[in-house]
């Protein structure tokens, strides 16, 4: 939507029972990243906010959901479900090159990815312990630590943009 006018215009349209979700805005704001259960599954879409092309960045998974940019807008981090039991792994996908990383392949469910406002790590949830908590994890050498404690579930974890970084 365009804010001063207040015109709208449709930028992705996959059929009257596809349910599409998790967008999430590369930081030039020229790209939306989001999941789609089009074509039997779950699977990442990328769409061009100018031109209206959309691609698919991900073969079709049992589920892949919760994409979010890079901040330098070169890589997405999303959650891949499927496989044995109740597990997930955040996933890193090159957008140039297509290559794949799993950056968290703990035995439990993993959600929930942010990345850091300078690229370096990623915060996320986890339930490896038993209960939903906040965990941050490096990207260079993959060291990741628990962040939050007490009680209750902790999600949604989120990086709060240094003063004058938007």
């Amino acid at each position: 939507m365009d804010l001063a006018t207040g015109a709208d215009r449709m930028l992705v349209r996959h059929g009257r029972r596809t349910g599409l979700g998790n967008p999430s805005w590369s930081r030039d704001g020229r790209r939306i990243v989001f999941s789609t259960n089009w074509a039997k599954g779950f699977g990442i879409h990328v769409v061009d906010v100018v031109s209206g092309e959309e691609r698919p960045l991900t073969k079709v998974h049992p589920t892949g959901c919760e994409p979010r940019f890079h901040p330098d807008g070169r890589r997405v981090v999303y959650v891949r479900r499927g496989g044995r039991g109740d597990t997930s792994q955040l996933v890193e996908h090159e957008l140039d090159s297509g290559r794949e990383k799993v950056l968290v392949g703990w035995p439990a469910l993993n959600y929930n990815p942010a990345y850091a406002p300078d690229g370096s790590e990623i915060a996320f949830t986890s339930n490896v312990t038993g209960q939903w908590v906040v965990y941050r994890q490096r990207l260079s050498d993959g060291h990741a630590w628990r962040v939050t404690y007490g009680g209750g579930p902790a999600r949604g974890p989120d990086y709060r943009p240094r003063r004058g970084q938007v």
